[in-house]
C-alpha cells in the first residue's frame, strides 16, 4: 500500500441531496457505507486504480473519480465525481483530535448544516442536561480527598464543553445554568449556590472568549475554563467570609485547574470527534 492509498483509508463523510453519507475504506480492501442503499449499511470490497475508486457490494457497483486530497487543519478534504451522473461530492476525513497539543488551534470538525427538528434538538438537550446534573451529583457525593477548598474534577464541565462544540454556546450556557440550579436545590441553596453560580459564569465567559479567539483548541479552552472556575469560587468565598487568607490557596487551585482542565479537555474532545450524532450537525 503506497502513501496516497494509506491516506485514502479511513472514514469519509459527504452530503448528497440534503442527506448525509459515509464511506469507510479499510486497509484490507474492504469497505462499509450507507451510500449505496440509503440508511442501510452495506459492506463489500473496493478497488483503487488510477485515481478511480470502485465499490462492489455484491448487488451494486459505484465508481468515483477521485480528486486531489487537500490537508486541512481538521483532516483531509477531497472532491469526488460519480461516474454515473457526474455529481460532485466533497468528501471529508476528520483526524484532528487523534493527537491534540495542549494549546493549539485544533478543534473538533466543523459542524455541517443542521437539519434536526426542534423536537430532536430538545431531546438531545435533555439528555446532555441530565448527564451534566448526574456528573455534578456524583462529584458532590464522592468528593476528592484533597485538603484544598473548592477542589473538584469538573465532570459536569465536560458535558458543557461537549455541547459547546457539537451544538452551540447558547445550548451549553443553558445546560450549565440548569445544572447549577438543580444541584443547588438538591443539596441546599445558600452560599454553595453563589459559589457555583459565580464560578460557572466566570468559567463559561472565559471559555467563550478563548474559543472565539481561535488561538486554542478544546484542551486549551477547558484549561482556561477550569482555572477561571476555581478563581471565581475562591474569590467569592474570600469576599463573603471576609477572610483574605483564603487567597493563599490560589496557586494550588491554578495547578489543579490546569490538571483537571487537560483531563476534561481531552475527554470532551475525544467524545466530540467520535459521537455519531456529530456527523448530523
Amino acid at each position: 500500500m503506497n502513501a496516497e492509498h494509506k491516506k485514502l483509508t479511513g472514514k469519509w463523510n459527504f452530503s448528497l441531496f440534503e442527506d448525509d453519507f459515509y464511506i469507510t475504506l479499510n486497509d484490507d480492501g474492504t469497505f462499509e457505507s450507507n451510500y449505496l442503499m440509503g440508511e442501510e449499511v452495506r459492506r463489500g470490497n473496493y478497488v483503487l486504480e488510477n485515481e478511480q475508486l470502485t465499490l462492489y457490494d455484491g448487488e451494486n457497483q459505484q465508481v468515483f473519480l477521485l480528486g486531489k486530497m487537500e490537508k486541512m487543519r481538521w483532516g483531509y478534504k477531497m472532491t469526488a465525481i460519480t461516474e454515473e451522473d457526474g455529481q460532485k461530492l466533497v468528501w471529508k476525513k476528520y483526524t484532528s483530535l487523534e493527537k491534540v497539543p495542549l494549546f493549539s488551534k485544533i478543534n473538533p470538525p466543523p459542524r455541517q448544516k443542521n437539519k434536526m427538528t426542534l423536537q430532536k434538538r430538545i431531546a438531545f438537550y435533555g439528555v446532555f442536561a441530565s448527564l451534566a446534573i448526574i456528573m455534578a451529583v456524583i462529584e458532590r457525593m464522592f468528593p476528592i480527598p484533597i485538603p484544598v477548598p473548592g477542589i473538584k474534577l469538573g465532570l459536569a464541565n465536560a458535558i458543557v464543553i461537549l455541547v459547546m462544540y457539537i451544538f452551540n454556546t447558547r445550548a451549553a450556557f443553558g445546560i450549565a445554568m440548569l445544572r447549577i440550579f438543580v444541584v443547588a436545590m438538591l443539596f441546599g441553596m445558600g452560599l454553595n449556590m453563589i459559589y457555583s453560580l459565580v464560578g460557572g459564569l466566570l468559567s463559561f465567559a472565559v471559555m467563550i472568549v478563548t474559543k472565539r479567539s481561535n488561538m486554542f483548541g478544546v484542551v486549551g479552552v477547558s484549561v482556561f475554563g477550569g482555572v477561571a472556575h476555581n478563581m471565581g469560587q475562591i474569590s467569592v468565598a474570600a469576599l463573603l467570609v471576609g477572610n483574605i487568607g483564603l487567597l493563599t490557596w490560589v496557586p494550588h487551585l491554578i495547578i489543579f485547574g490546569v490538571i483537571t482542565g487537560i483531563i476534561i479537555g481531552y475527554t470532551s474532545g475525544f467524545a466530540a470527534n467520535n459521537i455519531k450524532i456529530l456527523q448530523k450537525f
